[in-house]
């Protein structure tokens, strides 16, 4: 089976040690491929089921985006998909225990929930959207730690605000103290408001390393491959005059969402596209693992003629 090697991943270290949180940390701190089998945070591209790919349907549903594999803080949360071309209105669906919420004729793509309902706290709810022309968001295969969202408990919400108060106490530059908010709330299982964070710095201050780190959130976490790779040519598209580890990490990951699409070829060509970039890096042991990947993609496709 083909695996989603560490070397490959770009990650962000999400915590420094509490006598540093006031300083921002150095680009070779903050960025750096893994040299051993790291735990599985959840930007980690190939996380939560290393070694297995997603399975992607290749039509035009409205995808549910948030919050979707996630902890929340609120009980009325915004209801977030993704626009289905031609469709002018949609009809959302909240179920979960004791409700079962539904509102039509929706113009945009998103939605509070306001129920009459509350949603309670410790309980797991998913939701569901249909479009006018009959695409479903359910028409999604099923994945492993399915798509719903839990709303956390008072004393989980109270732990998470202390510890957001301790870190901006502790930090002044407000591009760091965002940055540590958006890792604190992603360590803790918060997806949806970590990426909201890094989306709202995203526009503010893109960088290629922060492209790659969202690309490998939808990738890895969310298992979505439009957001995903959107990010991943965004950081390629910043990178293209010089080597860099991030354009590297960006090809290699397009290369394992062209598998997610059955696009094998295109696998190989990104693939091969990121081992010139880890070469001119001295990351020979990376350009290495990648071959092991195209190698078993063409073995694959020999095997399937």
């Amino acid at each position: 089976m083909l695996k989603f090697t560490p070397a490959l991943i770009l990650t962000l270290t999400l915590f420094a040690p509490t006598s540093s949180l006031a300083q921002p940390l150095a680009p070779a701190a903050q960025f750096q491929i893994q040299a051993t089998e790291p735990e599985c945070p959840p930007d980690l591209a190939g996380c939560p089921v290393r070694g297995d790919y997603f399975t992607w349907l290749n039509k035009p549903i409205p995808y549910v985006l948030s919050p979707r594999r996630s902890n929340i803080l609120t009980t009325q949360p915004v209801l977030r998909w993704r626009p289905v071309e031609g469709a002018t209105h949609y009809t959302v669906i909240l179920e979960g225990p004791g409700i079962s919420w539904q509102v039509d004729e929706i113009t945009a793509t998103e939605i509070q929930y306001t129920g009459d309902v509350p949603l309670e706290p410790g309980q797991s709810y998913q939701f569901f959207v249909e479009a006018e022309t009959g695409a479903v968001s359910w028409d999604e295969p099923a994945h492993s730690g399915g798509m719903g969202f839990t709303v956390v408990t008072g004393d989980e919400q109270a732990a998470i605000a202390t510890a957001m108060a301790d870190l901006n106490q502790a930090i002044a530059d407000p591009r760091t103290r965002q940055q540590q908010q958006a890792d604190l709330y992603i360590e803790q299982g918060f997806i949806t408001a970590g990426i909201a964070l890094l989306e709202d710095l995203w526009q503010h201050d893109p960088s290629p390393e922060l492209a790659v780190r969202l690309g490998n959130l939808y990738f890895g976490w969310l298992l979505l491959v439009e957001p995903s790779e959107t990010y991943y040519r965004a950081a390629l598209e910043s990178t293209e005059a010089a080597p860099t580890l991030a354009r590297a990490v960006a090809l290699a990951q397009l290369g394992h969402l062209a598998v997610v699409k059955q696009d094998d070829e295109g696998a190989i060509v990104s693939w091969q596209q990121a081992q010139t970039v880890y070469r001119a890096l001295g990351e020979m042991q990376a350009a290495t693992d990648l071959e092991e990947n195209i190698q078993w993609v063409s073995a694959r496709n020999t095997t399937n003629r």
